[in-house]
């Protein structure tokens, strides 16, 4: 009877512990520069960390550059298992990535 309960009591520890998170996804676009050029059909996209406008602008062939843009991808998790301690919730940000988005002809 005491391996039952320790069983279940250990079975529901580990369902609070792993099943007690929601994971949220947010996605920000922000206009950094627009120019009077016409926007064309070509898009060049770059991670922040590895160049910038004029690299996003180059990998897609573009010489007239119509608008600039950065894009923010963020994932949080939120973990609710602390509140059995009497703690708040605990959101952690898991994921970033920033983009340069360039488009133009």
């Amino acid at each position: 009877m005491k391996k039952i309960i320790f069983a279940v009591l250990l079975a529901s520890l580990f369902t609070i512990l792993f099943i007690g998170c929601t994971s949220q996804t947010v996605i920000t676009y922000k206009t950094l520069a627009v120019t009077e050029n016409p926007v064309g059909t070509k898009v060049g996209q770059v991670d922040r960390t590895e160049g910038g406008t004029l690299e996003a602008a180059k990998n897609a062939g573009i010489s007239r550059i119509s608008t600039v843009s950065l894009q923010n991808t963020d994932t949080y998790v939120t973990y609710y298992w602390p509140m059995l301690f009497g703690s708040n919730p605990t959101t952690v940000n898991t994921y970033h990535k920033a983009e340069i988005i360039v488009t133009g002809e």
